[in-house]
């Protein structure tokens, strides 16, 4: 260590004695070496040593070599590094760091995080460098940083390549639904006739909910949003965060939005909102209704908000209302392809659901039954592509020309699941009053 390993006084964060006990088991047995090759990188060790030792296992390993203390020794010799490493001697020497293999991958997870320790702090010192520096641009140095803090977020992913990894999660999860009897894997949206489909909203899942102005998109999205059951972010670039408390309240109140807006309440109604809104308060759902989202915001927000509220679900309402990178030659095709691509990486990246807002064209009007498919979607092209899941919404009573008393089906939402990459398709009707906010199944 030298002194520009110090920062504000302090040694990085380090583990270098954990990160030998590691080297030894992989020197003693071949299951320490799946688990640390999985886990880690060579850029993760602090001490150059180290590194160099694993990176020669790591050769080795690659190429179905035998590792012992022999097999590494000569490796290092062939790659001119065993005087740096302390000789034959300095290689065996790992082996008397440690008595067993059994909490090597304990121990790399100990390593990951002082590796992520010391990048995090590398990333902020840039930043607070450049911060100060009269030619920056701000907002390109707010998303630098925000991607170089995403790729540590991806490092926990890390851990599924190797088959007996993901083997074990898929038999994990098939016992834990076993044991309950509960399909439902995911986040549960509050439809037990949408969850008996999907299984829940699912991390890393893109979910697409599409349909006409007024046929209530943003009123199943605030339903799903509240009825999460975790802490669940609501990006609203259509309604103020005022507007989607008085939807909320109404909600629960039964009372109609407009008639709560427009203060045309008693005084028990008036009571029943405020109770309401008591347990609104109290909830996990967080509203953003900033008139401007672009993918740099959304990301920088959104890791703000992991970050404090531990954040689980994401709901942006919605799409078309969106902004692209500042480019003037790119269409609205264009920028709607880049803003779903760039929504699914961060869903994934994130290990989060993320539900998206979007609009039908007029093609649909034109039909007999009114009824949307997914080729009705606006550039439905790159929507197709990169969703996970798409739920069309069709209601019977927004095509009524009538007094709407005399409608046969006043009170009827269909959901159709017309994609969904993960699991089945179909369509489920629900009972909708959506002037009150009210969506839940027959």
């Amino acid at each position: 260590m030298n002194s520009s390993d110090i920062i504000y006084g302090k040694v990085p964060p380090q583990a270098m004695d954990i990160e030998e006990m590691i080297i030894g088991a992989m020197l003693i047995e071949r299951d320490a070496c799946i688990s640390a090759l999985n886990l880690l990188r060579e850029e993760m060790f602090y001490s150059p040593v180290n590194e160099l030792v694993f990176k020669s296992i790591s050769s080795l390993f690659l190429a179905h070599a035998p590792i012992d203390i022999g097999t590494v020794t000569n490796q290092l010799r062939k790659e001119g590094n065993i005087e740096k490493v302390g000789g034959a001697f300095g290689v065996a020497d790992f082996t008397n760091r440690v008595g067993s293999s059994a909490n090597t991958e304990y121990h790399c997870l100990i390593v990951q995080q002082k590796y992520l320790g010391r990048e995090i702090i590398r990333i902020s010192s840039q930043a607070v460098k450049e911060g100060y520096e009269e030619t920056t641009d701000i907002l390109e140095l707010i998303n630098t940083t925000a991607k170089n803090i995403l790729k540590l977020a991806q490092i926990e992913g890390d851990r599924d390549i190797t088959p007996v990894v993901r083997v074990n999660k898929a038999l994990n999860q098939m016992r834990l639904a076993k044991e309950t009897g509960n399909a439902i894997t995911g986040i549960k949206s509050g439809l037990y006739s949408i969850d008996k489909i999907t299984g829940g909203w699912q991390n890393q899942d893109l979910i697409i909910i599409a349909a006409r102005p007024g046929a209530g998109k943003s009123a199943l999205a605030i339903n799903f949003a509240s009825d999460s059951g975790v802490p669940t972010l609501f990006f609203s670039l259509e309604m103020s965060d005022e507007q989607i408390a008085l939807r909320e309240m109404g909600r629960g109140a039964k009372l109609k939005y407009t008639k709560m807006r427009k203060g045309e309440v008693d005084s028990m109604e008036f009571e029943a909102a405020h109770q309401q809104g008591q347990i609104i308060a109290d909830g996990q759902l967080y509203v953003d209704s900033s008139s401007k989202l672009t993918i740099q915001i959304l990301r920088t927000k959104l890791l703000k908000a992991i970050y404090e509220k531990d954040i689980k679900l994401v709901v942006i309402d919605y799409l078309n209302l969106m902004e692209g990178e500042q480019n003037r030659n790119q269409t609205t095709a264009d920028k709607i392809s880049d803003i779903v691509k760039e929504l699914k990486r961060l869903a994934k990246t994130l290990n989060i659901p993320i539900i998206l807002l979007a609009q039908l064209n007029r093609e649909v009007e034109a039909t007999e039954s009114k009824k949307p498919e997914l080729h009705h979607l606006k550039s439905s092209g790159a929507i197709e592509e990169y969703a996970d899941m798409v739920l069309l919404l069709y209601r019977p009573a927004y095509y009524f020309k009538g007094d709407f008393k005399d409608c046969p089906e006043p009170n009827k939402l269909v959901i159709k699941i017309a994609k969904h990459k993960q699991g089945g398709t179909g369509e489920v009707e629900c009972y909708c009053e959506i002037d009150k906010n009210i969506i839940r199944d027959e």
